[in-house]
């Protein structure tokens, strides 16, 4: 248990404290005494190991305060500090922020925090009433003047992405202003991570409400960042583990993968479109969606309008349709995966999935119990009903399910089905 212990102000001795308290041997450990602030904290999921920002040194009245990054392990007397500003691996200019997030990867490796540039430290020689203030907008300008001053403390508080490698204790920032998002891969272990980027394209998103993006496979032991894809107009998949980077172009009205040498058109061989059928705006319509990944991301599985399609990484096996041969396309009957596990990263087949089903002509709908290779997996009527139903929530460790249905006679009732997931015919 994490504890931050407030200083006692009618004591001036007393001294902020962050206190470590273990519940199975009763044991607290402190791991700092005295300081201004502490933010952003973060712990691995043994409990072992514990980071967080802190600004300990500024007096009242300094115009800039600056955040270090502390650090501890299970064995050690107290944390210490592990970055500051002048940390090798951050560029010049950059600090510490404590606006963004602090988070370890799933196997405690490496320490992700966030920086943002250093601020220059506020004029207090005049009062507010004789500042001139004056707003001043170019017409290549990334954003309108109306949206620059929304978003002014936004981007005041920005932040960009770095990481610290515990293997080699070497330190990288990620991200940048050139290079604002970036995606994690393999729970934060994956060796490349994707980045994602608008810069110098952003003043076409005020006539189109869009912009287009480039996406970057990053070498996050190196920080070498290589150029994926440019100006897609599009959504972007990538897989869990960080082998393929995934995206569906608007334009072309396809999914691509890259495997970090060569990209593909995965999806050229399916002859229904994915893309939205109904769609009546004047824009490229979007994509269905993907429905996950297999494990170890050798397949895919895409979404037309009705079905759902399981598309091999190498194209060494055409994409096959995996409702075949009972497809919704001809009843008009929308399948879709229901996730039960918010921490799975890919599709188990092992004991079947939970599926909702939607009659377009009818307007019922219901639930079954899909499996990939088992073809008994039949649009069968009888099984939708006329109600509305809410998400269905799994137990952890149980094939236990429940899920509320009503229509506009009947309100809401809850339902609880036990061995939904765990077989077919219960």
């Amino acid at each position: 248990l994490l504890l931050e212990i407030g200083n006692d102000p009618k004591d001036s001795l007393s001294k902020k404290k962050i206190i470590l308290y273990d519940l199975i041997a009763d044991v607290t450990d402190t791991l700092s005494r005295g300081g201004n602030e502490f933010k952003n904290f973060a712990m691995t999921e043994d409990g072992s190991q514990v980071a967080y920002v802190a600004e300990r040194e500024s007096k009242p009245k300094d115009l800039q305060k600056f955040y270090k990054l502390w650090y501890y392990k299970s064995g050690m007397d107290s944390a210490t500090m592990l970055a500051d500003k002048n940390a090798v691996g951050l560029r010049v200019g950059m600090t510490i922020s404590e606006n963004g997030t602090t988070s370890f990867s799933k196997t405690g490796e490496r320490l992700f925090f966030s920086v943002s540039p250093i601020q220059p430290p506020k004029d207090t020689s005049l009062v507010d009433i004789d500042l001139v203030k004056l707003d001043i907008w170019h017409y290549k300008d990334d954003y309108l003047q109306t949206v620059q001053l929304k978003r002014l403390q936004e981007d005041l508080k920005r932040t960009y992405l770095a990481v610290y490698d515990f293997e080699n204790n070497s330190l990288r920032q990620l991200g940048s202003e050139e290079l604002p998002q970036i995606i994690q891969t393999d729970e934060g272990d994956g060796d490349t991570f994707i980045g994602v980027t608008d810069f110098g394209k952003r003043i076409e998103s005020q006539w189109t409400g869009s912009t287009k993006k480039d996406v970057y496979a990053i070498n996050v032991m190196t920080g070498q960042q290589k150029l994926v894809k440019e100006n897609l107009d599009g959504m972007l998949y990538p897989s869990s583990t960080g082998k393929y980077i995934l995206w569906y172009d608007r334009e072309k009205k396809n999914y691509f993968a890259w495997d970090g040498n060569t990209t593909r058109n995965i999806t050229e061989k399916i002859r229904v479109p994915l893309y939205d059928e109904e769609n009546d705006m004047p824009n490229t319509p979007a994509p269905y969606g993907v429905m996950g990944w297999s494990e170890g991301d050798s397949a895919v599985f895409v979404y037309d309008r009705y079905d759902i399609w399981k598309v091999d990484m190498t194209k060494k096996e055409p994409p096959r349709n995996i409702l075949t041969p009972y497809s919704g396309r001809k009843p008009r009957i929308i399948t879709r995966y229901v996730s039960t596990d918010s921490d799975e990263k890919f599709i188990k087949w092992d004991n079947g999935v939970l599926v909702r089903k939607f009659n377009e002509n009818t307007k019922k709908s219901g639930f079954d119990i899909l499996f990939e290779d088992v073809y008994h997996f039949e649009p069968d009527s009888s099984l939708l009903e006329a109600y509305s139903f809410s998400v269905p929530i799994k137990a952890r460790n149980k094939g236990v399910l429940i899920y509320t249905k009503e229509n506009f006679i009947e309100s809401p009732d809850l339902y609880v089905v036990r061995d939904t997931i765990a077989c077919y015919d219960c």
